[in-house]
């Protein structure tokens, strides 16, 4: 299947020996920023509101967690109301807290849609939630868990869990996350751009055989269907294929960016 693959990339042959220098070369890094900064995530956001709703409620958080708590019991026939998971959402401190969330979550989600009070989207600030409270598996539990299903399906949500994925040095979910979003291809695009960022990102960092098969595959994919990557997309998944040795696939790679001018790195 590699044979195959790397068959798309094999016109540069001529440029190999320069790559190969380029490739050696010495970097001194002084400083490392994360793919994403906070404010794109949403997550500077989600701190003041949780300053602030922190402060409306210190003096009846402690009540307002007992009664959540039995709304949230499994004999409970209490419904699950818009306001009050927000707020829950938001006052959360320590485990205890979060598995509230969750169980208040998945009662809400049961909830017969047209009980339900508003529009409100749940998706992005629960995974904020977790991303400020680091609980990288519980979020990818959620995600995956069947009572949850729907909550999640937001393209914002996607990149929020998948970088907490990668901070949290766990690539290889970060693949597997990749493709159940590859299968649900909602608003008309099974790609979305900073999944495809941080999926690639996530093969780089494992610098495997498999993982620049699984970049080649996602590559063709993209080409395929005329999906044009970010430039960003394109760094990791040539650095990789110069990690592996495959200098004359890294030239393809960055040769069939919009703009050759500069690379992001």
């Amino acid at each position: 299947m590699a044979s195959t693959l790397l068959s798309v990339f094999r016109n540069s042959s001529q440029t190999v020996g320069r790559l190969n220098k380029l490739s050696s070369c010495f970097f001194n890094i002084k400083n490392v920023r994360s793919i994403y900064a906070k404010s794109t995530l949403g997550l500077d956001t989600f701190e003041e509101h949780r300053v602030k709703t922190k402060s409306h409620m210190t003096s009846i958080s402690e009540k307002f967690k007992e009664k959540m708590s039995e709304y949230a019991g499994e004999d409970s026939k209490n419904m699950i109301f818009t306001e009050d998971l927000k707020n829950m959402i938001h006052i959360t401190d320590n485990d205890k807290d979060i598995d509230l969330v969750v169980r208040m979550l998945k009662r809400y989600n049961a909830q017969n849609k047209s009980l339900r009070f508003g529009n409100y989207v749940f998706g992005p600030v629960v995974m904020r939630m977790f991303y400020v409270h680091n609980k990288a598996d519980l979020a990818l539990e959620c995600f995956k868990s069947e009572e949850l299903s729907g909550i999640f399906d937001q393209y914002i949500t996607y990149q929020i869990l998948l970088d907490l994925l990668y901070e949290n040095q766990k690539y290889d979910e970060v693949l597997e996350v990749t493709e159940i979003i590859k299968t649900k291809q909602f608003d008309g695009t099974k790609f979305p751009r900073n999944v495809v960022v941080l999926a690639l990102a996530a093969c780089y960092k494992l610098n495997s055989k498999e993982s620049l098969e699984y970049t080649l595959k996602l590559w063709c994919e993209l080409n395929n269907v005329g999906h044009l990557p970010m430039r960003r997309a394109a760094t990791f998944a040539s650095a990789l294929a110069l990690n592996q040795g495959k200098p004359e696939v890294a030239l393809e790679i960055v040769s069939l960016c919009k703009n050759q001018n500069y690379t992001t790195v």
